[in-house]
């Protein structure tokens, strides 16, 4: 659906250093749809199509943000009316998932990085 597409170019358009809280990754954009609604204080949360690396099926996860530091991520995250396990992740990690190439792309070079 277009709002797939409409949430990674709304990442896309985001400049270096920008940040992200992720709140659930799930395989149907029904669960993740569902999820938001469940979720209604979450104002700035989105519905983003990613995929992890190995898996060619596409993921959906709920974001929200974009945050200006890391600190403010984390600080948005810690916030009583946010829901508990949200990870932080970079909006340069968020696009370097937007296709199966890419996510497994990075994924072998964040390992040749561990090195």
């Amino acid at each position: 659906p277009a709002q797939i597409r409409a949430g990674q170019s709304w990442i896309q358009a985001m400049p270096a250093g920008t940040f992200l809280v992720q709140h659930v990754i799930v395989p149907s954009y029904t669960e993740a749809n569902q999820w938001m609604q469940a979720h209604t204080n979450l104002k700035r949360a989105r519905l983003v199509a990613f995929y992890l690396p190995g898996d060619a099926n596409t993921q959906f996860c709920v974001v929200s943000g974009p945050f200006e530091s890391l600190a403010a991520a984390a600080a948005y995250n810690q916030n009583p009316n946010v829901p508990r396990g949200g990870q932080i992740r970079s909006a340069r990690y968020m696009k370097e998932q937007f296709t199966p190439e890419s996510a497994d792309a990075y994924a072998q070079k964040r390992q040749e990085n561990k090195r």
